[in-house]
Order: structure tokens, then sequence, then C-alpha cells
């Protein structure tokens, strides 16, 4: 991932959009570890809920950040 310039150029934060709402919980978890190895930002998270999994994907992104970046 071309991430790690975030910083560099002045980000507080990475936030990771699921604009489609259409991640399951195990692709939220697979990209916040993907990105969160790649970024020493704090990670946030803004789901929709097409599939009704906009909450289950959050608590997933939180579990995988270690909680808040």
């Amino acid at each position: 991932m071309r991430l790690s310039g975030c910083a560099k150029y002045g980000s507080d934060v990475v936030y990771l959009v699921d604009s489609a709402g259409g991640y399951l919980p195990f692709e939220a978890t697979q990209l916040f570890d993907a990105v969160g190895q790649s970024v020493d930002l704090p990670l946030g998270f803004h789901g929709h809920d097409n599939l009704g999994m906009a909450n289950a994907n959050a608590l997933a992104a939180v579990r995988a950040d270690g909680g808040g970046g």
C-alpha cells in the first residue's frame, strides 16, 4: 500500500470508508490490519449499512486496530 507518506504530508488520521456498505467483518479486519501496518496514524472507519453489517464492521475495525490507533 502507498500510505507511508500520509503523515509526511500532514495527515492526522486515515479513514477507511465502506461507501457501498458491502464489507463483511472479516474484510474490515483484513483492511485495518493491512493499513495499520502501513501507517503510524490513527485509523477511522465510516461504514454504510446496506448489508446490515455496519455495526459489526465497526467493531471488527476497532478490534483490528487495537482499539484506536
